[in-house]
């Protein structure tokens, strides 16, 4: 998860979250740490780094750690690798989406980027077929064999559900909660639209059951962040 030490902030970045137009305007305003493409020094460097590992990999099931982004750390991992003042000083933050938004974009954008980039699906075969095979139903009912069986909430809490950042943006209203982080950390930005694809409403890939299915797996996100269909 991308770190400033000028600014004094971590930004927890949840895959599929608006997190690239976050990141690009961040970076306009300083180095940025934790942006590496190769974990294993880290781990390699930590106490904890075969349960941190092991952490990471619970997350990201069949998702190989070879040139992982370190700007997915969970908060729980990041934790393991900063100091302790310097997780309780900085401002810490992340966003959220609508889990049923969030499913379709992943969908879609997971469709394209295997479909451009080969070197993709060469480096994890088993997301690279599922994901070429499957239909929008279909790659909803596989989700828990190569996705976060645990939602979103992993990355921003600890293991009794304690909530680990200091505010909690959403995408439905992210220019809003954009300028409060920019307020906190003192820099005036603006965020421009990365990775957006033209596509029809989320509602309309849907089925009752596919519906169900995804209501099921972020159940207690829809609980905590009022979250509707």
């Amino acid at each position: 998860m991308p770190i400033s030490h000028e600014r004094r902030f971590i930004f927890i970045h949840i895959p599929k979250t608006a997190g690239v137009a976050v990141l690009t305007a961040l970076q306009e305003h300083g180095r940025l740490d934790f942006m590496g493409r190769d974990v294993w020094p880290r781990f390699f460097g930590s106490p904890r780094g075969v349960e941190s590992y092991r952490q990471l990999r619970g997350l990201f099931g069949l998702n190989s750690m070879v040139h992982f982004q370190e700007q997915h750390f969970p908060a729980t991992v990041l934790r393991e690798f900063v100091p302790e003042d310097t997780w309780s000083s900085y401002f810490k933050f992340a966003f959220v989406r609508n889990p049923w938004d969030l499913v379709a974009s992943t969908f879609h954008f997971s469709k394209q980027m295997f479909r451009q980039d080969v070197t993709a699906a060469a480096g994890d075969p088993d997301i690279g077929y599922l994901i070429a095979s499957l239909d929008f139903p279909n790659y909803v009912r596989a989700r828990p064999y190569f996705a976060s069986q645990n939602g979103l909430l992993p990355f921003i809490t600890d293991e009794a559900g304690k909530l680990l950042v200091d505010f909690v943006g959403r995408v439905e209203h992210i220019d809003e909660d954009f300028a409060h982080i920019c307020r906190q950390i003192g820099i005036e930005a603006k965020l421009e639209r990365v990775n957006d694809s033209p596509r029809a409403h989320y509602r309309e890939f849907y089925t009752p059951q596919t519906r169900e299915l995804v209501a099921r797996e972020f159940a207690r996100e829809i609980e905590m962040f009022g979250y509707e269909f």
